[in-house]
Protein backbone atom coordinates (compact mmCIF):
# COMPACT_ATOMS: atom_id res chain seq x y z
CA UNK A 1 0.00 0.00 0.00
CA UNK A 2 1.36 3.44 -0.92
CA UNK A 3 2.12 5.96 1.82
CA UNK A 4 -0.69 8.31 0.83
CA UNK A 5 -3.21 5.46 0.97
CA UNK A 6 -1.94 4.40 4.41
CA UNK A 7 -2.13 7.98 5.68
CA UNK A 8 -5.66 8.41 4.33
CA UNK A 9 -6.75 5.15 5.95
CA UNK A 10 -5.32 6.35 9.28
CA UNK A 11 -6.99 9.76 8.93
CA UNK A 12 -10.36 8.16 8.19
CA UNK A 13 -9.97 6.03 11.31
CA UNK A 14 -9.09 9.10 13.40
CA UNK A 15 -12.09 11.06 12.12
CA UNK A 16 -14.44 8.14 12.71
CA UNK A 17 -13.12 7.39 16.20
CA UNK A 18 -13.24 11.02 17.33
CA UNK A 19 -16.92 11.15 16.34
CA UNK A 20 -17.50 8.04 18.47
CA UNK A 21 -15.63 9.54 21.41
CA UNK A 22 -17.54 12.82 21.24
CA UNK A 23 -20.13 13.44 18.53
CA UNK A 24 -19.42 17.18 18.68
CA UNK A 25 -15.80 16.72 17.64
CA UNK A 26 -14.69 17.77 14.20
CA UNK A 27 -11.26 16.18 13.67
CA UNK A 28 -10.11 18.86 11.25
CA UNK A 29 -11.07 21.62 13.67
CA UNK A 30 -9.30 19.85 16.54
CA UNK A 31 -6.05 19.12 14.68
CA UNK A 32 -5.87 22.42 12.79
CA UNK A 33 -6.50 24.52 15.91
CA UNK A 34 -4.16 23.49 18.69
CA UNK A 35 -3.46 19.77 18.39
CA UNK A 36 -1.26 19.62 15.28
CA UNK A 37 1.64 18.45 17.46
CA UNK A 38 -0.53 15.50 18.46
CA UNK A 39 -1.10 14.78 14.77
CA UNK A 40 2.66 14.66 14.23
CA UNK A 41 3.10 12.22 17.12
CA UNK A 42 0.27 10.05 15.77
CA UNK A 43 2.01 9.88 12.39
CA UNK A 44 5.40 9.23 14.03
CA UNK A 45 4.04 6.44 16.23
CA UNK A 46 1.88 4.90 13.51
CA UNK A 47 4.72 4.85 10.96
CA UNK A 48 7.76 4.00 13.14
CA UNK A 49 9.80 2.63 10.22
CA UNK A 50 9.32 5.77 8.14
CA UNK A 51 11.11 9.05 8.61
CA UNK A 52 8.32 11.33 9.83
CA UNK A 53 9.75 14.83 9.89
CA UNK A 54 7.90 17.73 11.51
CA UNK A 55 7.88 21.14 9.85
CA UNK A 56 6.64 24.20 11.71
CA UNK A 57 4.70 26.88 9.89
CA UNK A 58 5.20 30.17 11.70
CA UNK A 59 3.60 33.59 11.48
CA UNK A 60 6.05 36.38 12.34
CA UNK A 61 8.33 33.67 13.81
CA UNK A 62 5.56 32.46 16.15
CA UNK A 63 4.85 28.73 15.68
CA UNK A 64 1.40 28.32 14.17
CA UNK A 65 1.01 24.79 12.76
CA UNK A 66 2.95 21.56 12.35
CA UNK A 67 2.77 19.49 9.20
CA UNK A 68 4.53 16.15 8.85
CA UNK A 69 6.76 15.08 6.00
CA UNK A 70 6.45 11.38 5.19
CA UNK A 71 8.26 9.93 2.17
CA UNK A 72 8.83 13.40 0.73
CA UNK A 73 5.19 14.53 0.95
CA UNK A 74 3.52 16.74 3.57
CA UNK A 75 0.48 15.64 5.61
CA UNK A 76 -1.80 16.89 8.35
CA UNK A 77 -5.37 15.98 9.35
CA UNK A 78 -6.60 17.09 5.91
CA UNK A 79 -4.40 14.54 4.14
CA UNK A 80 -1.76 15.52 1.64
CA UNK A 81 -1.04 19.20 2.20
CA UNK A 82 1.44 21.98 1.59
CA UNK A 83 2.60 25.24 3.08
CA UNK A 84 0.41 27.12 0.60
CA UNK A 85 -2.67 25.01 1.33
CA UNK A 86 -2.38 25.72 5.05
CA UNK A 87 -1.93 29.47 4.46
CA UNK A 88 -5.11 29.40 2.31
CA UNK A 89 -6.94 27.62 5.18
CA UNK A 90 -5.80 30.26 7.69
CA UNK A 91 -6.84 33.14 5.47
CA UNK A 92 -10.25 31.61 4.66
CA UNK A 93 -10.98 30.82 8.31
CA UNK A 94 -9.77 34.12 9.70
CA UNK A 95 -11.50 36.63 7.41
CA UNK A 96 -11.14 39.54 9.84
CA UNK A 97 -7.46 38.94 10.44
CA UNK A 98 -4.61 40.86 8.93
CA UNK A 99 -2.66 37.76 7.93
CA UNK A 100 -0.27 38.46 5.13
CA UNK A 101 1.19 35.43 3.42
CA UNK A 102 4.68 36.95 3.30
CA UNK A 103 4.78 36.88 7.12
CA UNK A 104 4.44 33.10 7.13
CA UNK A 105 7.44 30.80 6.95
CA UNK A 106 8.09 27.08 7.26
CA UNK A 107 11.08 25.25 8.69
CA UNK A 108 12.07 21.69 9.43
CA UNK A 109 12.45 20.98 13.13
CA UNK A 110 13.79 18.10 15.16
CA UNK A 111 11.51 16.51 17.73
CA UNK A 112 13.39 13.60 19.22
CA UNK A 113 10.64 12.54 21.61
CA UNK A 114 7.74 10.87 19.79
CA UNK A 115 5.55 10.80 22.90
CA UNK A 116 2.09 12.30 22.90
CA UNK A 117 1.99 16.05 23.46
CA UNK A 118 -1.60 16.60 24.43
CA UNK A 119 -2.87 20.15 24.63
CA UNK A 120 -3.89 20.40 28.30
CA UNK A 121 -4.92 24.07 28.04
CA UNK A 122 -8.44 23.27 26.91
CA UNK A 123 -8.97 21.18 30.03
CA UNK A 124 -7.96 23.99 32.38
CA UNK A 125 -11.32 25.67 32.01
CA UNK A 126 -13.36 22.50 31.59
CA UNK A 127 -14.82 23.65 28.26
CA UNK A 128 -13.20 24.93 25.09
CA UNK A 129 -15.47 26.76 22.70
CA UNK A 130 -12.88 26.40 19.92
CA UNK A 131 -13.51 22.66 19.93
CA UNK A 132 -17.14 22.95 21.08
CA UNK A 133 -16.49 20.28 23.66
CA UNK A 134 -14.57 19.62 26.86
CA UNK A 135 -11.82 17.33 27.97
CA UNK A 136 -9.71 17.33 24.79
CA UNK A 137 -6.68 15.89 26.60
CA UNK A 138 -8.70 12.90 27.82
CA UNK A 139 -10.14 12.41 24.34
CA UNK A 140 -6.66 12.50 22.76
CA UNK A 141 -5.52 9.78 25.16
CA UNK A 142 -8.57 7.68 24.27
CA UNK A 143 -7.79 8.18 20.59
CA UNK A 144 -4.16 7.17 21.16
CA UNK A 145 -5.25 3.92 22.85
CA UNK A 146 -7.65 3.15 20.01
CA UNK A 147 -4.98 3.81 17.37
CA UNK A 148 -2.59 1.38 19.08
CA UNK A 149 -5.22 -1.35 18.69
CA UNK A 150 -5.99 -0.24 15.12
CA UNK A 151 -2.29 -0.44 14.24
CA UNK A 152 -2.01 -3.92 15.76
CA UNK A 153 -5.03 -5.14 13.80
CA UNK A 154 -3.59 -3.73 10.54
CA UNK A 155 -0.25 -5.46 11.26
CA UNK A 156 -2.03 -8.79 11.76
CA UNK A 157 -3.96 -8.33 8.48
CA UNK A 158 -0.73 -7.71 6.59
CA UNK A 159 0.83 -10.98 7.84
Amino acid sequence: MATEEMVNELLNEIKSKLKQIDSKLDAEKVFLNGNCGNMYTIFANYFPKKAVVPHIISYNKIPYHIISEIDGEFYDITGKTSFEKYIDYVQKNNPNSSFLSEKFSMERVEIADRSYRVNQMSDMYDYDENYEQSGIANQMYRLEEHLKLFKESKSKEEK
